[in-house]
C-alpha cells in the first residue's frame, strides 16, 4: 500500500519548469516585435495637414544647393532642386504644427539638413557604389534626415524609413506623396526592427543621424545590415574617443571601423561620417533590449 500511495502523490506532482533559456527569451522578444509591427500597420491615425504658409528655397537658395551638391559629386536637376525647395517649405510649416526640427529657417534648412544629409552620397559612393535598388535604411528618420534628401538626389535607390514616433511617419507619408517619391514607412523601435527576419542583414546601407554614442547606435543598426555592407553613423566633428570606445561594440556585433571622412559645411560646421564595414554576421541575442543597451552598453 505504502507503494501504492506514493505513485498516487507521484503522479500529483506538476512537472518541472523549462529554464529560462536564452533561446526561449529571443523567440518571445520577436513575438512581441511582430506582434507590434502587426499593431502599428493597422493604426491609421488621422493627420489634417496643416496650411502650407511657409517659404522653401529661393532662387539663389536652390542655385547655392546645386553648387555644394556639385562640389561633393551628386548633380542636381531642376526637379530635384524643386522637390527640395518644396520638402523645406512642408518641413517648416508642418513644425509649426507637430515637433520635426530646431531648424526654423530656410537657410538653415539648406546648410544644416539638406547639404549635411547629401555628404552621404560622396561617402557610400565611394565606399559602397550605388547602383539602381542598392537597398538603404535610414534607422531614426526623424522628419527624413539623411534619408529622404538621399531618394532626392537618387531616386533610383530602395529606401526605408524607420521611426518610433508616428506623427513623423505621419508627416513622411505627406512629404513623399507630395514629392512623388517611394519609400517603405516602418512604425517601429529600432532594436525591435533589428530581431524581424525581413528586416535582419537585408539591407546593402543603414544610415543614421541619431545622437547615440557610436556604441549603442551600432547595436541598434548593424543588425539590419548585411554582410559586405555598410554603417554610415553621422556624427561631429571630434569622433575619436567614440570610435575608440565603440571597437568592442563593432567586433561583437560583426562589424569593422573602416573610414573616418571628415567634411566641412558650407556654414563653417565640421561633420564626420564613421564608416563601418559588416564583416560577419550579428550573432543571436543582438540587439538587445532597448533599456539593457543604455545600461550595458557594450
Amino acid at each position: 500500500m505504502p507503494e501504492v500511495e506514493g505513485a498516487k502523490n507521484a503522479k500529483k506532482k506538476k512537472p518541472a519548469r523549462a529554464p529560462d533559456t536564452q533561446e526561449r527569451r529571443e523567440k518571445e522578444r520577436l513575438q512581441k516585435a511582430q506582434k507590434a509591427q502587426k499593431t502599428q500597420k493597422m493604426q491609421k491615425p488621422e493627420q489634417e495637414e496643416p496650411v502650407m504658409d511657409q517659404p522653401g528655397l529661393t532662387a539663389e537658395q536652390m542655385e547655392q544647393l546645386r553648387r555644394v551638391a556639385g562640389e561633393l559629386g551628386v548633380l542636381l536637376d531642376t526637379q530635384a532642386l524643386e522637390r527640395f525647395s518644396l520638402y523645406c517649405a512642408m518641413l517648416l510649416s508642418w513644425n509649426q504644427k507637430i515637433n520635426l526640427t530646431a531648424v526654423r529657417t530656410p537657410e538653415g534648412v539648406l546648410t544644416r539638413h539638406f547639404e549635411d544629409s547629401l555628404t552621404l552620397l560622396k561617402a557610400c559612393g565611394q565606399a559602397f557604389p550605388l547602383g539602381k535598388e542598392t537597398k538603404i535604411i535610414d534607422v531614426g528618420t526623424g522628419a527624413g534626415f539623411p534619408g529622404v534628401p538621399l531618394a532626392i538626389a537618387r531616386p533610383d535607390v530602395s529606401l526605408t524609413l524607420l521611426d518610433s514616433l508616428q506623427k513623423r511617419l505621419t508627416f513622411l507619408q505627406a512629404l513623399l506623396q507630395r514629392l512623388q517619391l517611394h519609400a517603405q514607412l516602418l512604425h517601429l523601435r529600432a532594436e525591435e526592427g533589428g530581431l524581424l527576419p525581413q528586416l535582419r542583414e537585408s539591407f546593402d546601407i543603414a544610415v543614421s543621424r541619431a545622437v547615440a554614442p557610436l556604441n549603442l547606435l551600432a547595436e541598434y543598426c548593424l543588425p539590419y545590415v548585411q554582410v559586405g555592407g555598410l554603417l554610415v553613423a553621422m556624427k561631429g566633428p571630434d569622433v575619436a574617443q567614440e570610435c575608440d570606445e565603440a571597437q568592442e561594440a563593432f567586433r561583437v556585433l560583426g562589424g569593422e571601423l573602416e573610414q573616418v571622412v571628415p567634411l566641412t559645411l558650407s556654414d563653417g560646421s565640421g561633420r564626420s561620417l564613421v564608416l563601418i564595414r559588416k564583416k560577419a554576421a550579428t550573432p543571436k541575442g543582438y540587439p538587445r533590449h532597448g533599456s539593457k543597451i543604455a545600461k550595458r552598453p557594450l
